[in-house]
């Protein structure tokens, strides 16, 4: 890693003497050193120049050195929010819970991402083929249980080639709109490269394309999915949402036998068939935040809009708690007053408000101002903490003019806006809604600091003298949010609590798709810059092949073989990769996948000759005198050294790499210290032929794209 340059380690002192110390070497005639010489006092005015010089140099900002590592393309990763899966349990009627609601595993709080109805949408059974009324093969139920099936279950065979389709049966569907998610999980049979979410929507899956369905009574409809399983390759949720022209009509046709959603291999041509260890579901996913300002975009139909917020059901009642902007014919969204306020302030437009009986709140538009909204409203409602911070000031129109954000907690800046509210001249406030960082904006144009807690405005626009106060402002916490599998969370809100006792997370750790973390530091980021120059661009060395090979996505690869030929200007790969075959092969998919990537990077002068692994077996023949008072038989001796050596031999399944050389001084040594034997009398070990490996002397050297397996093990046991 790259350390620190420290240019301020020399004081003036230091660099005087260092100075004076250097002047026999360029003059010989200088000879008076004394202050009073007036070459010595240039000399120090030099060094006093050169202190000051260095100790400036050595302070550069923060900010500086950000921009400097952004030049080489590293900017901080922003900061991201905790998730955690839901699954809905014990319902006997669907609940409506307001938007924002909160749940709390002790101080962590964690909230709906979306105010859908909430319902018993179990997963009820998976089988094979598509319709149920055929007499399907139905998996194992412990697919379903937490603990899964032991070693996988191969959900669509042992060796899938296309067409295969598996159902997954749902006791109820979401509402419209609504995410929802599988999670599947496979047995860890063989270790697969993980394909990351950044790379990811790049993908191209050699092996597998799935299309995902849902059966209606007429037909089939396919699904818009997110498949972070990639096709059943590693474990991940599956999540999808249902239009709502489809959900209406689905909810038309109640299904007695439940729901089915498919999942049909269009292709399949898989290097290791997917074994499914457990499948859960239909889970709703909640995020790590706790909203302390929210803006909502509600549509009205009619003159009335009834509003479900968990924030506003707290505040309702309470003046300047919420504050209501409605879209009008002009595109701007102008403030609306409770009709209580009438008098009070200088406007006509104005707001009845009440409660109806789920608790939610229903505004009316009196006085015919319906007529004026273009069927939204924006809706800003804030907690009672936030309320005495909540106005940030005015924009003056200097460059870089800084606001303090509040410092409760670590600010989430996944949904983060302000507002922009400027004053016409007859009095009327009109409200615009920024994001930060966006350069396509022709309000304001800012960026937050989240270290500092700090808001920079780089360009007001027009919109000079306008009061800027927080829309949407959440706090996290960061990787404090990841919370253990099975963790308990419980819901605090105006509504009976018991209504939500169902509201616990599943038992599936979190992952790297789905943990949160802070927003890197400036250390953070130069430390990946650093470890960036580890990492190779163009393929030089053999450690350089070997780590491009070991992380080719959606790869399952068990051993890698780089041999370079210099009087060819050749690299020699061999790959041997993971397999439930004996023999492992090389199929037209790894070799079209890993010559892609060495492709990529391979130094133009540099030809790669891809070869595929061979097995060479290694022939045993030997006399091995035993122990007379051995406490084994002498069956169970021949089999202990037939183990011995089988065991000596495989260069499959152990870390042998290729190309190694079997030492006969080892072999004859490892027999000679087994308990059983006295001595071994004979011994000669020799491959089955020459063309992959060689003998020198007593020893065998194997082809760089060789390995060893046991092959005829003739030992003769005396004695």
């Amino acid at each position: 890693m790259l350390s620190n340059i420290d240019l301020d380690d020399k004081g003036y002192d230091r660099i005087r003497e260092e100075a004076i110390a250097r002047i026999p070497l360029y003059s010989k005639e200088w000879t008076n050193y004394n202050v009073s010489d007036p070459g010595i006092t240039i000399l120090e005015n030099f060094s006093a120049f050169m202190a000051l010089q260095q100790s400036e140099i050595n302070e550069i900002p923060e900010k500086i050195k950000l921009r400097l590592l952004a030049l080489a393309g590293f900017t901080p990763k922003k900061g991201k929010c905790a998730r955690a899966y839901l699954l809905p349990e014990h319902i006997e009627m669907p609940y409506l819970p307001p938007a924002c609601m909160k749940l709390y595993a002790q101080d962590i709080c964690f909230e709906l991402e979306q105010c859908a109805v909430i319902k018993d949408m179990r997963l009820l059974s998976v089988c094979a083929g598509d319709n149920l009324e055929r007499g399907q093969e139905h998996y194992p139920a412990a697919l379903l249980s937490s603990h899964g099936v032991k070693g996988g279950f191969p959900l669509f065979g042992e060796q899938p080639t296309g067409g295969e389709t598996v159902s997954f049966v749902l006791r109820d569907i979401p509402q419209a709109g609504q995410k929802v998610a599988f999670y599947i999980e496979l047995a860890q049979q063989f270790v697969r490269n993980p394909i990351e979410p950044l790379t990811g929507s790049l993908y191209e899956n050699p092996f597998v394309e799935v299309q995902w369905t849902i059966k209606t009574p007429k037909s089939d409809t396919i699904l818009s999915v997110e498949d972070e399983t990639y096709g059943f390759l590693q474990s991940g949720f599956v999540t999808f949402s249902i239009e709502e022209k489809l959900y209406n009509h689905l909810a038309s046709a109640r299904a007695e036998n439940g729901y089915q959603i498919q999942a049909t291999l269009l292709r399949a041509d898989y290097d290791i068939a997917p074994r499914i260890q457990r499948i859960c579901g239909l889970l709703i996913p909640t995020v790590q935040r706790d909203t302390q300002s929210d803006v909502m975009f509600l549509p009205v139909k009619g003159e009335t809009v009834c509003i479900r917020n968990y924030l506003l059901q707290r505040v309702y009642g309470v003046s300047g708690y919420f504050i209501i902007y409605g879209k009008e014919t002009d595109g701007a969204y102008h403030r609306y007053f409770p009709v209580e306020q009438r008098g009070k302030v200088v406007s006509n437009r104005f707001f009845q408000q009440e409660y109806d009986r789920d608790n939610a709140i229903v505004l009316t538009f009196i006085e015919n101002q319906s007529l004026q909204l273009e069927k939204e409203i924006m809706v800003v409602c804030r907690d009672s903490t936030l309320m005495a911070h909540s106005s940030l000031g005015r924009l003056y129109g200097y460059d870089e003019q800084e606001f303090a954000l509040p410092d409760f907690g670590e600010i989430s800046m996944q949904d983060f806006s302000v507002l922009v509210v400027e004053k016409t001249i007859d009095g009327d406030e009109i409200c615009h809604v920024v994001k930060p960082d966006d350069l396509s904006a022709t309000e304001v144009y800012y960026s937050v600091s989240e270290q500092e807690h700090k808001l920079i405005v780089h360009d007001c626009g027009r919109y000079e003298g306008a009061m800027l106060s927080l829309g949407n402002f959440a706090f996290y916490k960061g990787d404090g949010g990841n919370i253990r599998a099975g963790t308990k969370l419980v819901a605090f809100c105006t509504d009976n609590v018991s209504d939500l006792k169902f509201l616990n997370s599943t038992d599936i750790d979190q992952t790297s798709h789905t943990a949160g973390r802070f927003a890197e530091s400036l250390e953070q980021v130069r430390r990946r810059f650093a470890e960036d120059f580890t990492r190779p661009i163009t393929l030089v060395t053999e450690a350089d092949y070997m780590q491009v090979l070991q992380n080719i996505p959606g790869l399952s690869i068990r051993k890698i073989g780089v041999c370079p030929v210099p009087e060819r200007n050749e690299i020699h790969i061999a790959v041997m990769p993971n397999s439930t075959a004996a023999f492992p092969r090389l199929s037209d998919i790894y070799r079209r996948e890993i010559s892609r990537y060495l492709e990529r990077c391979r130094m133009l002068t540099t030809k790669i000759v891809l070869e595929p692994p061979v097995y060479v077996p290694i022939h045993v023949k030997g006399t091995i005198l035993i122990k007379k008072h051995s406490v084994y038989n002498r069956e169970q001796i021949a089999e202990q050294i037939k183990q011995t050596l089988t065991k000596l031999l495989d260069g499959i399944h152990s870390n042998v790499p290729f190309g190694s050389r079997i030492v006969f001084y080892d072999l004859y040594r490892c027999l000679e210290s087994m308990d059983c034997v006295e001595e071994v009398v004979e011994l000669s070990v020799f491959p089955q032929h020459y063309h992959w490996a060689q003998k020198d002397g007593l020893d065998i050297q194997l082809h760089a794209n060789a390995l060893y397996f046991p092959g005829n093990l003739q030992v003769q046991t005396v004695g």
